[in-house]
Formats: structure tokens, sequence, C-alpha cells
């Protein structure tokens, strides 16, 4: 902002301080006409040949354009020969009355000449193109450093981004890992309990038999966060299916009730990785059991249909609702209203369909006290 108002001010300077040396310079001329003129007439025509005229390289004593007229302000003389010389002579004449015009009303008082007395000519003037081109120079020059400033900003903010996703990655990659040696172990002990002939221990082998599958699907996910996941043919049914009664199998509530609608027709084909998609659909139910803890009665509505080229995939709950000003939030990395959590669920859903699905995960309805609902769009693939 500085470096800014210091330009603008040393040229605004700079152009006042040039604009008033051309109007002295017309001043001096238009002085030097009403001698000259006073002597003789000849005299006046070498002036205007020599003083006004432009030259074969574009350069003329008087740098500012300007014109000369009678009284009745028919023009006499002008300085204007290089801008038309490739005009016709009606064109150029039309110019001529145009520039005229303009000078009148560019503010500058024409210069008045008596040639003999109660006989006048004038000098109309305006601004050079030099002193009009250093006009826009700053403005030029403040463009060029507002885009360089956005270049910059924009380089910064890809950047930081790449930094983040290596971050995600690498965290992902890690997570994966060190989960991997506890569920080995933990899949040896399960095995060697299963040779116990007590059959209420086979009842919690069975339990602790889900419960390390479980860890292995959030090991593979953290995995595929890990990497470029692979996209294959998706059977959304299935897995929002299986999704949902994992999600119900572990709510202890009878108050709250699952609806599921599913209108897509068998030829619409979506891309995607199960994996992935499944704990992204996970987060939203989970987020929408969360949303009912308080509620007597609630329900959760999961509703699946084509529109053009994309299947929407709606998850409603009738819950507490987002406030306004924790709209814009919600996606964030890091926030969350609930005690325990880490607030990375619907950042890495996002993520998720956004960058890996090329799809879009949005808060598409929320009213405090009645509910929200998610959408999820899905790309059709074409046959």
């Amino acid at each position: 902002t500085t470096i800014v108002f210091i330009s603008l001010w040393y040229s605004n300077k700079l152009i006042n301080r040039l604009k008033k040396e051309e109007n002295r310079r017309v001043q001096f001329y238009g002085e030097v006409i009403k001698y000259i003129t006073a002597q003789d007439n000849c005299e006046v025509n070498f002036l205007f040949e020599h003083v006004l005229r432009q030259s074969e390289d574009d350069i003329n004593l008087i740098s500012v354009p300007a014109i000369i007229t009678d009284e009745n302000f028919n023009i006499i003389h002008h300085n204007l020969g290089r801008k038309i010389s490739h005009l016709p002579e009606d064109k150029q004449k039309e110019y001529l009355q145009k520039e005229l015009e303009k000078m009148k009303k560019s503010g500058m008082p024409p210069i008045k000449i008596e040639y003999i007395p109660g006989k006048y000519n004038f000098v109309f003037y305006r601004e050079s193109d030099t002193l009009q081109k250093l006009k826009r120079y700053p403005y030029f020059v403040i463009t060029a450093i507002i885009f360089l400033v956005l270049i910059l900003g924009l380089s910064f903010y890809l950047i930081r981004k790449s930094e983040q996703n290596k971050l995600w990655m690498a965290l992902s990659k890690e997570t994966a890992h060190q989960l991997g040696t506890p569920i080995s172990g933990l899949m040896g002990w399960i095995e060697l309990l299963k040779l116990t002939d007590n059959q209420e221990i086979q009842e919690y082998v069975n339990e602790m038999s889900k419960d390390v599958e479980k860890l292995m699907l959030i090991t593979e996910r953290f995995s595929k966060i890990g990497s470029k996941p692979e996209l294959e043919p998706m059977n959304l049914k299935k897995i929002i299916e299986e999704t949902a009664n994992y999600v119900i199998s572990r709510v202890s509530r009878e108050n709250i009730s699952f609806e599921f609608n599913y209108n897509i027709p068998d030829n619409v084909v979506v891309y995607g990785n199960p994996t992935l998609f499944g704990w992204v659909i996970e987060n939203l139910l989970k987020n929408a059991v969360d949303a009912l803890k308080n509620k007597k009665q609630g329900k959760i509505i999961i509703s699946c249909s084509a529109n053009g080229n994309w299947v929407n995939i709606d998850i409603q709950d009738t819950g507490k609702g987002i406030s306004h000003n924790q709209k814009n939030k919600i996606f964030k990395a890091g926030w969350t209203t609930k005690k325990r959590g880490w607030g990375i669920g619907l950042h890495l859903s996002k993520r998720i369909i956004e960058q890996y699905h090329k799809g879009k995960l949005f808060l598409k309805w929320t009213e405090e006290g009645k509910g929200t609902i998610f959408r999820i769009k899905l790309k059709i693939h074409k046959r």
C-alpha cells in the first residue's frame, strides 16, 4: 500500500510539473506568434511551417497537439499532419474538427492572437500524447503490482496446500503402518481362542473378530488416503446398506429409526473406491446419530436418485440442525462441536468425494431444531 501511494504521489507531482511546462511552452509560442504577426505576414508562414508543422521523424518544436483557427474557428494550421496523412482529405477535415472540439472541452483556454487591430486568431491545444501516456503509467504499474501480488499469493496458497496434502498422506500411511502390527497380533490371539471348547468364550471371540475386521477396514482406509486409490464401478445400494447396518448395530437407541430410499436405475454406473466411499457414508451417518442425541424420537433418511449426469445421495436427520455461524466451519479440519473428537470427519469426507471421486459434498439444508441434509453428488459414467 505504501509503495502504491508513493508511486501515485510522485507520478502526479511529475505530471503536474510537465503539464505546467507544456502550458508555458504554448503560451510562449503564442507570444512569439503575436510578435511576428505584428512584423510581417510572411514570417507567420515561416513560424507555422517550422514551429507547428510535424517533421518526418515525428518531432516538432511544440510537442503539444495544437490547432490555429481564425476568429470564426475555421482551421488555418495544425501540427497533426503525421496522424492524418494516411486519411483521405474529407476524413482529415472530419478528424481535425473532432480534435478541435476535444481541445475546446479540454479546459485549457485558447491563446488569442491579434494579428491586426480587431482581427484575431486562436491557438487551441491539449495535453501531449506523452503526458497522457504518463498519466496512465502509474495505473499500469499498480495493475502489474496487484497482478504480481495475486500470483505470489496463489503460488503460496498452492504450495501450502500441496504441503498439507503431503502431510495428510504421510500421516495416513504412518497410521496404517502403525495399526498393522497390533492388528496382526490380535488376529493371532483370536485364532488361538477359537481352539477352545468354551461356548461363552466363542461368543466373545466372534465379537472380537468383528471389531478386528473393523480395525482392518480402518487401516485399509488410511492406506488408501495416503495414496491415489483405484476407482471401479460401485454398487451404491450394497455399500450404503452395509454401512448403514453397521452404524445401526452400534446405535443403542430405540428412539432412532432409519429409512432408505433407493431410486437409481440398474443401468446407471458410478465409479469410485468402495472402501473410501463407505467411510464417507459412515461419517455422515454417525454425525446424523449425534445430531439426534437429545431427541426423544428421531429419524435418519438416506435417499438416492439420478438426475441428469449426476447421482444424488442425501443423508437427512431430524436432529438439532446447524446454526448460521457454524455453516461455514463444518468442513474445516479440526473444527468440531463434540467434546470428544478430532474434527476431521467431514473434512476428510469432503476431500475423498471431491479430490478422489471428482464429485461434490455440501450442506444442502439445515434449520435449527428441525434437522440437516448433506448431499453427495457423483458423476454418472456413460457406457
